[in-house]
């Protein structure tokens, strides 16, 4: 394997990720159109791209893998114990059985620096959009993590004076931060493949494509549902 960094990092990455969705599962999130986020769809796809392009030796792992996550997505959670299959849930998973055995390893690799992209462009796009909704002047919200960013600002005391004000933003840090960037240095770490300008340029190529892909998916998803892709319903900010 490679050196220890590497592997902590790849360690990590794949536990958090059996963790995160075990905590989403049971939220009911792979049950609504949450399970086709592209933040969600990155982070299950990363440790399946790492494990098929970036360690040959544990690539057999990656099915095993798919599939672990696939039976805590289509499950509710242990308080509703039992299958609970929809056409969202059936599209991630069936994403991730795909890459783990049937879209070739040439395929993967060069789409790894693309998926690495993500991370970053997901992470600034998602604080930076808050940011933007919260100081608007339009009676205007999107989430919960934007109404308490409009009424707190940069007051510690606004934000930790209410458990679900602090709750939401280390909700929204944690995942919309701390784990994009642990998938990013986990890919970073574990490419050793990487070609420098080459997969640059085959990087802004392929994020394209995947943002295409994902476009494409929503939409089916979309009118396979009958048209209900509400992401962030925009509604009345009490704050403003």
């Amino acid at each position: 394997m490679g050196n220890l960094l590497d592997d902590v990092l790849l360690i990590t990455n794949l536990g958090e990720t059996i963790f995160r969705v075990y905590w989403m599962a049971g939220l009911g999130m792979y049950t609504s159109p949450d399970a086709i986020q592209l933040t969600i769809l990155t982070l299950s796809l990363t440790p399946i791209f790492i494990l098929r392009s970036c360690r040959p030796q544990l690539s057999k792992f990656a099915l095993p893998y798919a599939i672990i996550l696939c039976a805590l997505q289509l499950n509710e959670g242990v308080s509703i114990p039992g299958p609970t299959i929809n056409v969202y849930n059936l599209v991630l998973c069936s994403l991730e059985i795909l890459c783990a055995v049937v879209v070739p390893k040439d395929s993967i690799r060069r789409r790894l620096p693309s998926l690495q992209l993500l991370q970053v462009f997901i992470s600034v796009g998602f604080w930076g959009a808050m940011v933007v909704v919260s100081q608007l002047e339009v009676n205007t919200t999107f989430m919960r993590l934007d109404r308490n960013m409009s009424l707190c600002g940069l007051e510690l005391s606004c934000w930790l004076e209410d458990e679900e004000r602090y709750g939401s933003f280390l909700r929204e840090f944690f995942g919309h931060f701390i784990i994009q960037m642990i998938a990013y240095f986990t890919i970073k770490a574990n490419d050793k493949e990487y070609k420098g300008e080459t997969d640059r340029v085959n990087a802004l190529r392929g994020f394209l494509e995947l943002i295409v892909m994902w476009t494409a998916i929503v939409a089916g998803s979309a009118l396979a549902s009958g048209g209900n892709i509400p992401y962030f319903s925009p509604s009345a900010n009490p704050h403003k």
